[in-house]
């Protein structure tokens, strides 16, 4: 059927001459029999059939809103709705040539469009209803206000009369409507006339060629620093955590996680976060008497005051609620609250909810899913083993309409995501949704569960944000659920940066990825491969914006003349940098656009993991140096270390680990040791400006 209404759509040109001016007439309500509107048959009934093509299952080409919906079942709950309408009637300053020219560009997209976009190797084979909508709303706006400023300076008959269409527009009418266009500009509008100067479309629409501008060299008035993709659907902000708020965050879910585990005795698999939750002594759980009775009873309180019967309750939580008196088969509120000791009150409620919100915030942190993935996480079926590997699946079938990509709809789960996915199917049981992202209310007996939408996601992720982080800090963030995807990524980047915050602050990520199963989970491929690019953007993209910023980031950390610099050649590589950017600047470069450009220079400075190598002079080689990366990687070990302030989160590990080890035993004869290591350890840290904690 779609090669029918190609034929169909590729005729538009043929006859557009004909029925246009007619059309134009008829919505100025001009009399129909004007002889100088004549209309051959044939075009006529070309037209009244291209308008009662079906488009969808819900609209036809003539309509004045195309909606999908019906068309995409299986589209995550954050995109049905508007994100799958596109109602053309919204733009008044379009006049019908132009509705109709963009009306066939974009059905012709929707059916093919690889010959729209050149049939490039590797080119779409089909494009998702809701990337259409988003790439050409944006480009509506836009073409709007093009036509708003055409008919102030023509008048709105001209406009009508002579049938002017988007190939009318010159390089000058782009410009003087970038300068006044009052959104910000976009990559959609980008991909919109990428789309619509398609030499497919030429033929089939315009006839000739649209004025070629590269709209994205245009002087917006309301420009962003960087485009916004609309891969993510309008959704992927440019902001990614700044690395303390990472760091502070990514620290208290994980103590959070392992210690409500461990207060109701189920195994824990982040050994590491348990390890430091000991050493700092965080028993969050013991405020409010965290136990598996408590959580028994405390689902048995919520499901009797939802309605659950007590028969119900039993059948969800077995054997453990036989014991609760009941009146009239259900739950009696008074013997829970008696079996409980007064234990179940609000502030437990609020400190479950906090739970809830620190498990999202792992398992989104620590995936990089998309938020249409997060919501159909099933709690109960969506960690997966294959082999030795731990994986989470999402219910979306992703990737129905395109080319399967890399991580097809599998993520790797680390340790702490197992603990969270574990944590929510405890929640699980007094909330009764089968998704990991749900609200924390209790859902009724028969009632339909959805999953959470984004707007849902971000309320929840907001509430753990502001528990984790002070004022001033939760107060500077602009945060959205993408802002955890591109900080993942930004992260990864900073891997390959020798940076490695995952798995230094959880331990595992770096260790597991590296080998998961021999499909190209590398650690060289997360640096090299564009992992993160594809994670970030959806694509490799060599000028990614994150990847240089990370870059920069390693340069200051690297050559900031105004840092921080332990070790023996530290004051000397501070001189050193200081001097050379002395010139800079007399020069007329400020510290920024200096780092940027060493950003692109090869330095002789290598991450071995607790501090860098000096290597910016040439000396014979001295086979007695302990240069095997970390603790004896330090300036008090080896003059050609060099500490930064990124490396504060090694060392930081690095006195917590054997913090920990004053509590054991088997260490006694150590201690002495341990001790020295902690307060050089702590030396360094004090020395950078950073405290003990995060």
């Amino acid at each position: 059927m779609s090669e029918e209404y190609i034929k169909q759509l590729s005729e538009f040109r043929a006859w557009r001459d004909e029925f246009l001016p007619v059309v134009e007439m008829a919505i100025k309500r001009v009399a129909a029999n004007d002889d100088s509107a004549s209309i051959s048959m044939e075009a006529w009934v070309y037209y009244q059939s291209l308008l009662a093509m079906p488009v969808s299952r819900l609209s036809k080409f003539g309509d004045a809103i195309w909606d999908f919906n019906a068309d995409a079942p299986h589209a995550a709950r954050n995109v049905k709705g508007a994100k799958l309408v596109i109602a053309f009637s919204k733009y008044k300053n379009l006049n019908a040539t132009a509705i109709l020219e963009i009306k066939v560009a974009l059905y012709l997209y929707l059916l093919a469009p690889a010959a729209v976009t050149g049939d490039s190797p590797g080119g779409r084979k089909t494009v998702k209803y809701n990337t259409a909508v988003a790439i050409f709303e944006c480009g509506l706006r836009f073409v709007d206000h093009l036509y708003a400023l055409a008919a102030e300076e023509l008048g709105k008959d001209y406009i009508s009369s002579k049938c002017f269409g988007l190939a009318n527009f010159s390089a000058d009418n782009y410009m003087q409507a970038a300068e006044s266009f009052r959104y910000k500009y976009s990559d959609g509008i980008s991909r919109f006339f990428s789309v619509l100067r398609s030499s497919l479309l030429k033929a089939y629409i315009f006839g000739e060629a649209l004025s070629y501008v590269r709209v994205d060299t245009l002087p917006w008035s309301s420009a962003d620093e960087e485009s916004i993709s609309i891969k993510d659907q309008f959704a992927i902000s440019k902001n990614h955590l700044p690395n303390d708020v990472f760091e502070k965050l990514s620290s208290y879910a994980s103590l959070l996680i392992v210690d409500f585990l461990d207060a109701l005795g189920l195994p824990v698999q982040d050994v590491g976060a348990l390890k430091r939750r000991n050493v700092k002594q965080f028993r969050r759980s013991d405020e409010f008497g965290i136990s598996s009775k408590l959580m028994a009873l405390y689902t048995v309180m919520r499901l009797g005051a939802k309605g659950y019967s007590f028969s119900q309750v039993v059948d969800i939580l077995g054997d453990v609620a036989v014991d609760v008196r009941t009146t009239g088969g259900y739950v009696s509120r008074s013997a829970v609250q008696e079996l409980a000791g007064g234990l179940i009150n609000d502030g437990l409620r609020q400190y479950l909810n906090l739970i809830n919100y620190a498990c999202c915030y792992i398992v989104g942190q620590y995936t990089g899913m998309r938020p249409s993935e997060l919501s159909e996480l099933l709690v109960e079926s969506c960690l997966v083993q294959d082999g030795k590997y731990w994986l989470l699946e999402s219910r979306v079938l992703k990737h129905q309409q395109d080319e399967r990509k890399l991580f097809d709809d599998r993520w790797i789960a680390i340790p702490i995501v197992r603990d969270a996915v574990e944590v929510a199917r405890v929640m699980a049981r007094y909330k009764q949704s089968p998704y990991l992202f749900s609200s924390v209310f209790t859902v009724a007996p028969g009632a339909s569960c959805l999953a959470l939408e984004s707007n849902g996601m971000k309320y929840q992720l907001d509430a753990f944000l502001a528990a984790g982080l002070s004022q001033e800090q939760y107060e500077n963030l602009n945060f959205n659920p993408y802002v955890l995807r591109h900080t993942l990524a930004y992260q990864m980047y900073r891997i390959d940066l020798g940076l490695p915050f995952i798995s230094h602050q959880l331990k595992h990520f770096g260790e597991i990825v590296s080998d998961y199963g021999k499909k190209g989970f590398s650690k060289v491929t997360l640096g090299y491969g564009n992992i993160g690019d594809m994670i970030s953007k959806g694509g490799r993209h060599a000028n990614n914006p994150l990847r240089k910023e990370a870059e920069v980031e390693a340069i200051k950390d690297y050559f900031d003349p105004d840092g921080s610099y332990a070790g023996v050649n530290g004051p000397e590589h501070k001189a050193r940098i200081g001097s050379a950017f002395k010139g800079y600047m007399a020069a007329g470069y400020s510290k920024e656009e200096t780092f940027a450009a060493m950003a692109n220079q090869h330095l002789a400075i290598v991450n071995v993991g607790a501090g860098f190598c000096y290597g910016g002079k040439s000396e014979e080689f001295d086979d007695s140096l302990p240069c095997i990366g970390g603790l004896r990687c330090n300036p008090n070990r080896c003059s050609n270390s060099v500490i930064t302030k990124a490396h504060a989160p090694k060392w930081r590990e690095i006195y917590t680990q054997n913090q920990g080890l004053l509590c054991d035993p088997d260490y006694a004869d150590r201690y002495e040791q341990i001790e020295e290591v902690m307060k050089e350890a702590e030396g360094v840290l004090r020395y950078l400006g950073e405290g003990i904690d995060p």
